[in-house]
């Protein structure tokens, strides 16, 4: 029997990204959203709210697919952070000709859907499986295969005890590997590192593995093109005698092993490919009034997410992080409105590359516009998520914890719920490793959609409190800067 789940929420996403019209408002010089009658109507709106709100509804629209680095969609995102930061009347960083910073950075690609089908030897097909929803392909291990197809027999392992180099009844096999398998070895919630490596260990003698780690996101897969990996060991990717890895869902594995027990073929077909492409940073400047100090406070947020899955849906990186760009743009012109100027230079950096390793700011801090010494960095990453209860103020290392700690005092002092945390997630990782005091604004998702279909502004963005992460900055830049 054919095990096949429809994916409505998919499709609904889809359309609800349709039901967005852009025009751009010539006495506000703001791009504005029409929105069907079913959007955030009953959210009170102010003009901060609707300048953030159109934002977010831009950057996460069906045009700019995802915002992938190298792609057209991320190019029009860093040129409508580019004619903001004009409209705004951000300086160009000294230097410079533009806003943007380029760089050449790696990534991987998904060229097509991953492809899963189990079948008996005749051809007769038993078993096709919805990409995203029941199962999803893994580009992130060295020595593993990315691209090609794979049509062999599918063998169900159960026991730790036959994922042996000597076990030549696997030879040439996929293997469907159980939960609890999984669970026997260290692993983590996003990844099954260590089932991985153990099956990595048994090199070309197998053709691939199916591993049943359910670690869905409100029933859809987390798509990651994380590049940390690569900076562990072996950089080869399209190994020829490589393996293909998938994980599949709970529901998705007891059909799975039917098919194996029948003894039936799996079918899969990958097609990722590492690539290398030419990137921007897009960067603007408040200049201080005392041009005797270097100290300055750089405001940054990633604007690029992971891409389209290439089944004729996307990923909108609503909330990552489009919200980020949206508050950045905000504080921005909150502090441009105002009738003084701050005695610091303000440096706004919407980096890209993020996703990637933090391809961005690796490259701003190898190239910074002004010494990193002088330097105070705040990062929003993921601010205004619906159901919140904290507004996390994180430091990725003992040299910002004190900074944290302010940030956080300064969100209870002004009414807002916040706390002091540690995270290593976002671009505020490569500043504190390079000595710059840094954290990230963040609030955390009661049930997480992000890198998932689902992260559109509807879904999962509150914008009163997104409004809450812009005031803590301002309000931090008040009191140290002016």
């Amino acid at each position: 029997m054919k095990y096949i789940i429809t994916i409505i929420l998919s499709i609904a996403v889809v359309l609800s990204a349709c039901l967005v019209t852009h025009e751009f408002d010539t006495a506000c010089g703001l791009l504005a959203a029409s929105v069907s009658a079913s959007g955030n109507s009953n959210v009170p709106r102010t003009p901060a709210d609707d300048f953030t709100y159109n934002v977010i509804k831009e950057l996460s629209s069906a045009p700019y697919m995802g915002r992938l680095p190298g792609t057209l969609g991320n190019k029009m995102a860093v040129s409508f952070i580019s004619e903001r930061y004009k409209e705004l009347g951000l300086k160009q960083p000294p230097g410079y000709n533009s806003y943007l910073q380029t760089f050449q950075q790696q990534l991987i690609v998904q060229n097509s859907a991953t492809v899963l089908v189990t079948r008996r030897k005749t051809g007769e097909v038993t078993g096709e499986y919805n990409h995203l929803s029941d199962y999803i392909g893994l580009p992130l291990w060295p020595n593993t295969k990315i691209q090609g197809l794979i049509d062999a027999p599918l063998v169900s392992i159960t026991d730790l005890k036959q994922l042996s180099p000597n076990n030549r009844e696997l030879y040439g096999k996929v293997l469907l590997i159980s939960s609890e398998l999984v669970h026997s070895l260290p692993y983590d919630h996003l990844q099954a590192d260590g089932i991985v490596n153990k099956l990595l260990s048994l090199g070309s003698r197998i053709k691939g593995s199916i591993i049943n780690f359910d670690n869905r996101r409100d029933g859809y897969f987390h798509v990651s093109k994380s590049m940390k990996r690569l900076f562990r060991g072996s950089k080869k990717y399209n190994n020829k005698n490589g393996q293909v890895f998938l994980y599949c869902s709970d529901a998705a594995y007891p059909y799975l092993k039917e098919a194996a027990e029948r003894e039936d073929n799996v079918y899969i077909s990958v097609d990722f490919s590492l690539e290398e492409c030419y990137s921007s940073n897009v960067i603007g400047v408040i200049e201080g009034t005392d041009r005797s100090n270097q100290d300055h406070i750089i405001i940054a947020a990633h604007l690029d997410h992971i891409g389209d899955n290439k089944d004729e849906t996307y990923n909108p990186g609503a909330l990552d992080n489009a919200s980020g760009i949206a508050g950045l743009l905000e504080i921005a012109r909150t502090l441009l409105n105002k009738t003084e100027l701050p005695q610091k230079d303000i440096i706004f950096i919407a980096t890209n590359g993020e996703e990637e390793y933090f391809a961005g700011s690796n490259y701003y801090v190898g190239h910074p516009i002004l010494p990193l010494k002088n330097a105070t960095m705040i990062n929003l990453d993921m601010i205004g998520a619906k159901g919140a209860e904290y507004l996390e103020v994180c430091y990725p290392g003992n040299n910002s914890v004190e900074l944290s700690k302010q940030i956080a005092s300064d969100g209870l002092e002004i009414g807002i719920n916040t706390r002091s945390s540690y995270i290593l997630s976002s671009d505020h990782v490569t500043f504190s490793v390079c000595g710059v005091p840094a954290v990230m604004l963040k609030h955390l998702q009661p049930v997480q959609r992000h890198h998932t279909m689902q992260d559109s502004f509807e879904i999962t963005m509150d914008i009163n409190k997104l409004q809450e992460a812009i005031d803590l900055v301002v309000y931090y830049i008040e009191q140290t800067a002016y």
